[in-house]
This record gives structure tokens, C-alpha cells and sequence, in this order.
């Protein structure tokens, strides 16, 4: 009968793992979706099905960032957080600084960041530009115009209304590979 138990909670176990890392696995196809649209204020990046964070305006501060994860949701004051840590950076002030270290100079890696961004796919774009200005606006007709017919996307008016719009998206398995295989 022990041998029995045994079994069944080594399975029980193994059965846990698989499962976790089916999640996982999962979880590395989820598409993220950034999006940004300024005629509507909206401000959110997104794991579908999953979670959410959204920039909002509030009445008390400035911003505020929105996070939803599942069925649970919490807000986040950004710029409180900011001015009670430079509040406790001033009260410690008088603590003795520790010693700099020697800093190694970093070495940018341009082709890692081309890589990363060219995992990233653009769903829609638009970009509406007014300057206020007719002259620049004039100026600038032509090289909109050229863009817009070759990638799409930018107009120029002479309305006096701006927006962009721009949608993003990734999966976490692309960002990752992106990261692999390369050449130094």
C-alpha cells in the first residue's frame, strides 16, 4: 500500500511539473500589444487575455498607471513614488558616500538592438501633424506625402489637429530569440 502512495505522489508530481511548463510554454507565445493613441489618451501595453497597464490622467497627481492582472486591478502613483524618494535622498544626505568604483566602459551593441527591433511588428500607424505654423506645414507637405505613399500613415493638415497612432506588436518568444545566435 506504501509503494502505491508513493507512486501516486511522484506522479502527482511529475504531472505538476509538466503542467507548469505547458504554462510556460504558453505564456511565450502570448502576443504584447503596445499601444499609443492620442486623440483618445489612451496609453497601455498589454499581455492579451491576460493583463494590462494603462496610463491615465487623475484629478490628485499628475498620472497615474492602472495594472490589471487577471481579475485583480491596483493603481500606481509614479510621480509620488519619485518625490518621496528624492524626500529621503535629502533627509539622508549627510550619510558618508560610499567609495566609486572604476566603471568598465559598456559596449553598445547595435546589432543586438536591430535585431530586438526588428522582432517588433507595426499593426497600424498614423501620424497627423499640424505646427501651427502654414509655411512649415507647406514645407513639410512634401516629404509627408512621400512618406505616405511609400509606408503609409502621415498626413500633414492645416487644421490645427495632431494625433498618433501606433500599434504594436511582439511575442516574448521573438524578444528572446533575438537574443540568441549572435555573432560577436
Amino acid at each position: 500500500f506504501l509503494s502505491y502512495q508513493l507512486k501516486l505522489t511522484a506522479m502527482g508530481w511529475v504531472l505538476l511539473i509538466v503542467v507548469l511548463v505547458l504554462i510556460l510554454v504558453a505564456l511565450l507565445w502570448v502576443p504584447i500589444i503596445l499601444t499609443i493613441d492620442t486623440l483618445t489618451n489612451t496609453y497601455e501595453l498589454r499581455l492579451k487575455g491576460l493583463a494590462w497597464a494603462r496610463v491615465e490622467p487623475d484629478e490628485e497627481t499628475l498620472i497615474r498607471i492602472r495594472i490589471r492582472i487577471g481579475f485583480y486591478q491596483f493603481d500606481i502613483d509614479p510621480i509620488d513614488k519619485w518625490v518621496n524618494r528624492r524626500k529621503r535622498k535629502r533627509i539622508t544626505a549627510h550619510t558618508p558616500k560610499p567609495k566609486k568604483r572604476e566603471k568598465k566602459p559598456s559596449r553598445f551593441n547595435f546589432q543586438l538592438l536591430w535585431r530586438l527591433l526588428k522582432t517588433f511588428q507595426v499593426k497600424r500607424f498614423l501620424w497627423k501633424l499640424d505646427t501651427g505654423d502654414c509655411v512649415l506645414n507647406a514645407r513639410l507637405y512634401p516629404a509627408f506625402a512621400l512618406m505616405d505613399y511609400y509606408v503609409g500613415g502621415f498626413q500633414i493638415n492645416f487644421e490645427g489637429s495632431n494625433r498618433l497612432l501606433l500599434e504594436v506588436h511582439n511575442r516574448p518568444i521573438h524578444i528572446i530569440t533575438s537574443f540568441i545566435n549572435l555573432k560577436k
